[in-house]
């Protein structure tokens, strides 16, 4: 049920929105969100969008989930990912595909460098969702013309949930045996 609750939308567009619109005086350009219900991106993109249409929202989407799928002509086929709590093989009621601008796609390996970046150059302890979409939104951010643009990045999780996983080096090597981490 909780992928198609209304009031899951509703609370974010009620809620975080505003505070995103309130603590940034409306000084924000894009904000890049995961999809794991859909009603943060979906609620708070509404919101903002409708206090200043300019404002792009972004998904971050995780390698083998689908949702990417709906903003772009390439196909995937759904697949296993290690990001836990964002991106789908179904589209979620609570997704509002209209309100999303685009989506940006970001691989295991992104999202678990992006969380140990997190961590080492921001001191954020955050998990591989907030990984994914930190990745997201420096590729977006990278692809920007000009300056003077504040991105809001959406981190959903902390790191504390993940550390018999991707905080542990016996569980990377096992997933990621050819990969080289820097923490």
């Amino acid at each position: 049920m909780k992928f198609y609750n209304p009031d899951n939308v509703q609370v974010h567009y009620n809620v975080t929105g505003p505070e995103i619109w309130e603590q940034t005086e409306g000084e924000v350009d894009a904000i890049v969100a995961g999809a794991g219900t859909g009603g943060t991106l979906s609620g708070a993109g509404k919101f903002l969008k409708e206090k200043k249409p300019s404002v792009k929202v972004i998904l971050a989407d995780p390698v083998g989930s689908i949702l990417a799928d709906l903003y772009d002509e390439e196909k995937t086929t759904p697949g296993q990912y290690v990001v836990e709590g964002i991106g789908q093989d179904f589209l979620p009621g609570n997704f509002h595909k209209d309100v999303v601008d685009f989506a940006i796609r970001v691989t295991d390996e992104q999202s678990v460098q992006a969380a140990y970046d997190l961590m080492k150059l921001e001191g954020i302890f955050g998990g591989s969702s907030s990984g994914c979409i930190a990745a997201a939104a420096a590729a977006y951010c990278v692809g920007l013309e000009g300056g003077g643009k504040n991105v809001l990045a959406i981190l959903p999780d902390g790191g504390r949930g993940y550390m018999s996983t991707i905080y542990d080096d016996t569980w990377m090597q096992e997933k990621f045996p050819n990969s080289k981490f820097t923490r």
